[in-house]
């Protein structure tokens, strides 16, 4: 075969060896007993033969004349020699490499180069066709062009380079369109959810929750679930009906491992980088409804609720319960306090002054105690499901939230997280907030709630009394102030 012939052939192989190679390398480590199959031992020994053929291919090519065309090189003289220099060697080297005197077996093929670095060094053809294509050959030498003999002529006129592209689309084509006939008509043994071993959907569950999914729409595993109050669980059927299931099977695992309850042991793998990613954007959907709640003025039980999440998330339970309870007083080591928060103050003023008109930036000031840390220490990192995955989580630090809100038709206020970076035992933190439009007395409920444990809140009930503003601080006004200032 011509050095073109055995490019083009490398490669037609090598299309097929490097991706097969990365496709049987990752199905060898993420499935090993799946590769016994007939199918992939066929295409193991295929690619072997192939690996074969192109260790064969580069051989060939290494011996012929498709290498770099250094004719310095070849007559082993420095680029700067005469023509006497040049005569001298190539006389030398066709004495020792003639096929005729040399039994070299490759002999023929190194007279056969050093006669072409000669003819390019030497020959003004030749000479000119080395200057413009690299290869005293001329251009029929090109090595981008795919090159191949034609069938129709003896001669040495070859095919152009879209010729040769064509024939690999033509290949590579008929192979694509054999594979997606085999999907279509080749029944379930070729399906793509089959292909791979997998054996069904991604998303499929497994038996024990399929059954008792059924048995609840049936109404018969109702009573089955312990330690929940059904009631509590709101919302269109399809997600009560959903989330009631996924609690069944929390209590059913907290049977079996009540204190080594993570969540790999929950969902499938590949929805565990999704379970921790579940609080970052819970971060994002508070910022954004306490934004559009606070101007709207709309009720605050949407933040109240997403609040409670975080908590809920770090201990794994969906249900605030007495199982729940138990399963997160369990990591606690023997003699540790209970996680307990208590409002120890809180105030409402108006800077300035001593009543609160209409429409007044208010100043809501608290202080928080955390009873289960010492005075004088820093709270310790959380225990929640987050510890056996990843010891440096952000979320196993203890956050706490106040939530301010009117009393009587829930209208947010404001809410904001706390800085404490110590993670000290008594917490110190203000809001403002705008008073109401209208006077009246107003109860004004604060609460303040633990990121990282259950059922861990404080409460407390002010009273905000807005008071008509006098009418000599109505008419007075700020040009009347600036009169008197000059006088």
């Amino acid at each position: 075969m011509s050095p073109e012939e055995l490019t083009f052939t490398l490669v037609l192989l090598a299309l097929y060896a490097v991706p097969s190679t990365f496709l049987v390398l990752r199905r060898l480590f993420t499935d090993p007993k799946g590769c016994l199959t007939k199918f992939f031992v066929l295409n193991f020994v295929v690619l072997l033969l192939s690996f074969f053929f192109v260790w064969q291919l580069v051989e060939a090519i290494q011996t012929s004349d498709m290498i770099a065309f250094d004719p310095y090189e070849i007559l082993n003289i420095p680029g700067y020699s005469t023509k006497k220099s040049i005569r001298k060697a190539y006389r030398a080297l066709s004495q020792q490499l003639h096929p005729d005197k040399s039994r070299d077996p490759l002999a023929a093929s190194k007279f056969s180069r050093v006669a072409k670095a000669y003819e390019a060094l030497t020959d003004p053809a030749g000479i000119a066709n080395y200057k413009k294509y690299g290869h005293p050959d001329g251009k029929s030498f090109h090595l981008v062009d795919f090159k191949a003999r034609t069938c129709h002529t003896m001669d040495a006129s070859n095919m152009s380079g879209t010729t040769g592209l064509a024939i690999i689309a033509a290949v590579y084509g008929g192979v694509l369109v054999t594979g997606i006939l085999m999907a279509l008509f080749g029944g379930d043994r070729y399906k793509p959810e089959n292909c791979c071993g997998g054996g069904g959907s991604l998303y499929e569950m497994d038996d024990d929750m399929k059954a008792f999914l059924v048995a609840l729409e049936t109404h018969q595993c109702i009573s089955a679930i312990e330690h929940c109050d059904i009631s509590r669980i709101t919302g269109q059927d399809h997600v009560q009906r959903d989330v009631i299931a996924l609690y069944y099977h929390l209590n059913q695992a907290k049977v079996h491992a009540v204190k080594d309850l993570v969540v790999p042991c929950i969902l499938p793998p590949r929805a565990k980088d999704i379970a921790l990613q579940l609080p970052y954007l819970l971060d994002v959907f508070v910022e954004l409804s306490i934004k559009m709640v606070a101007d709207k003025r709309s009720d605050s039980a949407t933040i109240v609720h997403a609040l409670r999440l975080y908590p809920s998330l770090a201990q794994g339970s969906l249900v605030v319960d007495a199982a729940a309870i138990a399963v997160q007083r369990g990591r606690f080591p023997d003699g540790a306090k209970v996680p307990q928060l208590s409002l120890t103050e809180a105030t409402l003023t108006v800077d300035g002054e001593s009543d609160v008109f209409p429409k007044d930036w208010v100043t809501l000031r608290v202080t928080c105690a955390r009873q289960h840390v010492a005075p004088s220490k820093p709270a310790a990192k959380a225990l929640t499901i987050y510890d056996k995955i990843d010891l440096s989580y952000l979320y196993r630090k203890e956050q706490l939230w106040v939530v301010a809100y009117e009393g009587t038709t829930h209208t947010l206020l404001g809410a904001w997280k706390v800085e404490d970076p110590s993670d000290s035992h008594q917490v110190s933190d203000a809001l403002g907030f705008w008073a109401p439009a209208s006077t009246g007395a107003f109860k004004v409920e604060v609460r303040v709630l633990s990121t990282t444990y259950l059922d861990v809140e404080a409460s407390q009930t002010l009273t905000l009394n807005v008071v008509k503003q006098p009418q000599q601080l109505q008419s007075t006004s700020i040009f009347e102030e600036l009169d008197s200032d000059d006088e």
